[in-house]
């Protein structure tokens, strides 16, 4: 195994396919979204009924970057988040009386 920083490359010689790691927290993904992510834009999230794709949130890096992708959501932590966000309420603030 290769290291450099928190960075991770695993070589093919386990057998395993070739994949990168790039290990970081939290703040780093959210300060690289808020930065790129037009703050006013509604995101949402997609939860296929078959199950396939996993749910996912449309990221559109469109006007600073020029890409989009996806940002892809086990069942659970969808389900997760979905509560999280209807107890909310869609501006953040908790809901009363709920």
């Amino acid at each position: 195994m290769t290291e450099t920083a928190d960075h991770t490359t695993t070589p093919l010689l386990s057998g395993q396919p070739v994949k990168s790691v790039l290990q970081f927290n939290l703040t780093v993904l959210l300060d690289f979204l808020k930065e790129h992510q037009d703050e006013q834009a509604q995101l949402q999230i997609t939860c296929p009924y078959q199950g396939v794709p996993l749910p996912y949130v449309d990221i559109n890096l469109g006007p600073s970057l020029g890409i989009d992708g996806k940002l892809e959501f086990s069942y659970e932590l969808s389900v997760a988040f979905i509560k999280y966000v209807n107890l909310r309420g869609n501006d953040g603030e908790a809901c009363k009386g709920i």
